[in-house]
């Protein structure tokens, strides 16, 4: 191993720790120092706040609603809250809890709840358990469908069929209303141990509603060998079909891979998008960002360790990912840059990101007026000394904005349009 690709590996590990200031109740733990996989967190505020509020949580998510609302999602204490903010988080609306009950909510910058917005307004959530045996656990749905003011009791999106471990899912939904959520799942791993045959990783499978998640169709396969441990991806391409990016394993090189399904609503072939030969045993955390623009390209971010390359890249496609070019590597500055997220608007591409240097951590971006054919210089949009999250995109009718939330400043909203 090269002195370059341990910092890298060992950032990774560092990394994984640097998300929010939190403490463990443990539930069956009998190591005092160490809290069960399954306990419930408790998580510290930034000075002069009070809980629950998404400055208190290590993680947020946001989306825009039709009517310019951005709504989130965070977890506090056990619980996952929704509220919604109309003036870039100067002011809340009271937070509405959606699980009754404490759980061990899988929040981490790779796995975090997750809002989408329906077609009628409906609010559709996600988010991922923790399971008593050790990097096990499940993803529950819930919905809100009368403007955020309630939530339904969170489910389990496993059909039950098979004993399985679901993590790290994705949500999107359609102009037709209709709802997609692809996770990675154990069930095949399982069952190829109890029968003593070798399965690297995990698989990746989906559902779909057409009734507003009144219903789910059953667990469906996408694909076998997945890496078990980094965040997925979905966009909808200009027909409004779900574009599916994750890390895969090839052949013991853990790359990224892309699935689109077709106007039949079924998933094409498995496509490559990246070729970097990055051969690790243990979990990279680090997984991919897509973002598909008005005029059908598609724009991806990742992070690799290989022997072709180190570090967060940026790459497009142009023929719906069957192959992707101008390659351009991110934060290449000598900065300890990690965790790439990638937003397409109106004609403007961003690329978001933070990096290590100086004992802090920077937020930063850089814009592409060219879809993706050259890059802006990257520019610092906020600095921390403290614990932080990945930071976010989102965008409403042209306008876009990161979101941030870091131990000692709490949850920021920062407008970023034409930056």
């Amino acid at each position: 191993m090269t002195q370059n690709k341990f910092i890298r590996i060992s950032f990774i590990l560092l990394a994984a720790l640097s998300f929010g200031s939190t403490t463990a109740v443990a539930s069956d733990s009998k190591k005092k120092d160490k809290p069960a996989w399954d306990a419930i967190a408790v998580h510290s505020c930034p000075a002069g706040t009070t809980k629950p509020s998404p400055h208190c949580a290590p993680t947020v998510a946001g989306t825009f609603a039709e009517d310019g609302r951005l709504w989130l999602a965070w977890p506090n204490d056990g619980h996952v809250y929704v509220n919604s903010t109309t003036d870039n988080g100067k002011t809340f609306s009271t937070p509405v809890k959606v699980n009754t009950q404490p759980q061990s909510i899988d929040n981490n910058g790779e796995n975090r709840p997750k809002l989408a917005i329906g077609p009628q307004g409906d609010i559709y959530l996600t988010y991922s358990i923790h399971a008593k045996k050790k990097y096990t656990g499940d993803v529950l749905f819930s919905r809100s469908i009368d403007g955020g003011q309630s939530f339904s009791q969170p489910r389990s999106i496993n059909d039950g069929k098979s004993k399985s471990s679901l993590r790290f899912e994705s949500i999107a939904v359609a102009d037709s209303g209709e709802i997609i959520i692809v996770w990675l799942d154990k069930r095949d791993l399982f069952q190829a141990k109890a029968t003593k045959t070798p399965y690297p990783g995990s698989a990746i499978y989906y559902i779909k509603s057409n009734d507003r998640g009144e219903s789910f169709t059953p667990n469906s396969l996408l694909e076998h060998h997945t890496c078990e441990c980094c965040r997925t991806a979905i966009d909808l391409d200009e027909r409004i079909r779900p574009v599916i990016v994750w890390r895969h394993i090839f052949d013991g090189a853990r790359d990224h891979a892309l699935i689109r399904f077709d106007d039949n609503g079924l998933p094409g072939n498995l496509q490559r998008t990246s070729v970097d030969n990055w051969a690790i045993e243990s979990c990279p955390h680090h997984g991919p960002s897509i973002s598909i623009d008005n005029n059908n390209i598609y724009h991806l971010t990742w992070f690799t360790s290989g022997t072709v390359r180190q570090g967060p890249f940026y790459a497009r496609s142009s023929d719906q990912g069957a192959s992707f070019d101008h390659i351009v590597e991110i934060g290449a500055d000598g900065a300890q840059a990690e965790h790439p997220f990638v937003l397409s608007e109106s004609g403007i591409v961003y690329a978001a990101w933070k990096d290590f240097g100086d004992d802090k951590t920077r937020f930063r971006i850089m814009t592409s007026s060219d879809q993706g054919m050259s890059w802006s210089a990257a520019k610092v949009v906020a600095t921390s000394a403290d614990k932080s999250d990945h930071p976010l995109l989102v965008a409403k009718d042209g306008r876009v904005f990161a979101t941030w939330r870091t131990a000692d400043a709490g949850f920021r909203i920062f407008d970023i349009t034409g930056e």
